[in-house]
């Protein structure tokens, strides 16, 4: 299944083709766009069953020799623009959850200034000691801080874009500039808030800045 081949269809209403197969009646469907549909629930699938670091199904979907979930052949798909755009948007949620959501990204808050602190016990200190022992441990498949940095500088040039949301093109001008205003595809609005969402968690996990009150 070349997935390409979806992209270059005309849109139905505000649907982009990829988005349309996926709601339309299933006996409607080619099986070509059946097995389009497959593929899109099954990767939204693989994201939800690793959302909170489920250590088990992270193992499943990072060393099983049938899927393609490492970090550079995901990266690859996500910049790779004749790719539909709801497929981008679901590889997007799943990027976030098995290589961007993991251990050891830790949230960076701001330091609140009216916090107070209170000691730790000596036996919580020990016990927190063992929970880094044992996550560290795991082998699987880790994206590395070089890989994350790539992906920050990736999705901001990405956002300014709008997931290739255009306005209307001005006289002479071969398309517009990128704009929500002028009835975006449901795939398109779906990518900007995939790509929105994991911005947002690299910028919690300081990616974007060593300083949080810089």
């Amino acid at each position: 299944l070349n997935v390409a081949d979806f992209n270059d269809l005309p849109l139905i209403g505000s649907k982009d083709r990829a988005s349309h197969i996926l709601t339309a009646p299933f006996d409607t469907l080619e099986e070509s766009e059946k097995m389009l549909r497959y593929f899109i629930r099954f990767t939204n699938l693989s994201g939800k069953i690793a959302v909170g670091r489920n250590q088990t199904a992270l193992k499943f979907l990072l060393t099983s020799d049938t899927l393609s979930f490492k970090f550079d052949q995901l990266y690859a798909i996500l910049s790779e623009e004749s790719i539909p755009v709801l497929i981008r948007a679901r590889l997007t949620s799943l990027t976030m959850r098995i290589h961007v959501d993991r251990d050891p990204q830790a949230s960076l808050p701001q330091v609140l200034y009216s916090r107070t602190w209170t000691n730790l016990e000596q036996g919580n200190i020990a016990n927190t000691e063992r929970v880094i022992e044992t996550v560290s441990a795991q082998t699987l498949p880790t994206a590395g801080k070089h890989d994350l940095e790539k992906l920050s500088e990736f999705f901001l040039e990405q956002l300014a874009d709008l997931a290739g949301a255009k306005a209307r093109p001005l006289p002479g001008a071969k398309e517009g500039t990128p704009s929500l205003n002028f009835e975006p595809t449901y795939g398109q609005l779906e990518l900007l808030s995939a790509q929105i969402a994991i911005v947002d968690l690299l910028v919690d996990y300081g990616f974007y800045s060593s300083n949080r009150d810089s």
